[in-house]
Order: C-alpha cells, then structure tokens, then sequence
C-alpha cells in the first residue's frame, strides 16, 4: 500500500523473515507438553475455489479497508485448517469417548 518500491520490497523482506521463524522453530525445536505443526493456508487456492465456484473474488477482501481478509475468507481458512488437523491426526471428527461421557454425565445438551 506504498507506492514507493524499496519501500515495498524491504517490507516484504522482512515479512519473509518473519514468516521463516516458524519453520525455523520447527526444525529446531521440540516441546515436552505439546507438538507444534504449521498450517500454511494457500491463499491464491482459495480464492481460485472461490472464484470457480461462481463466486466474486471482492468477497474474500475485507471492504472496510480493502486489503485484510474478510469473515468469509477466515471461515474458509479455519474451515482448511480443521481439515488438516483432522488429516494429520491432531483431533478426530467426534471424541470417541462421546458415548462413554454421555453415560456418566447424560445429556447436557452440548454444555
């Protein structure tokens, strides 16, 4: 949003570098309580989807401002990310434990 190139492309650099922290992080470094993955959203994909399905690119873009991602472009991001968190085996579809809860405590109507 700087017509100013150098400006830009420093920008830019730094945002890489940034960007490179965490699989820095992953390569180097290993958590006794947890494990860290890194879901990398392919933006161009989803626009793409979203643009083949018959939809306006315009709606992924925040108009407010006309550069952040706008609530339908994060739903389909988080809707990607439960996606490979379920591929990867970080969480199941349902917690196969759900009949086993359900008999100590009833049914409490999701609460």
């Amino acid at each position: 949003m700087n017509s100013n190139s150098t400006v830009r492309n420093i920008t830019q650099l730094r945002a890489n570098q940034l960007s490179a922290v965490y699989s820095d992080i992953l390569a180097n470094q290993k958590y006794h309580a947890f494990d860290m993955h890194l879901v990398q959203v392919d933006m161009a994909a989803q626009f793409k989807a979203w643009i083949d399905s018959g939809h306006a690119g315009k709606d992924l873009i925040e108009p407010a401002d006309g550069f952040h991602p706008s609530q339908t472009f994060h739903q389909m991001s988080a809707n990607y990310t439960w996606a490979q968190l379920v591929q990867w085996g970080i969480i199941n579809e349902a917690n196969p434990n759900n009949a086993a809860i359900t008999a100590v405590f009833g049914d409490q109507g999701g609460y």
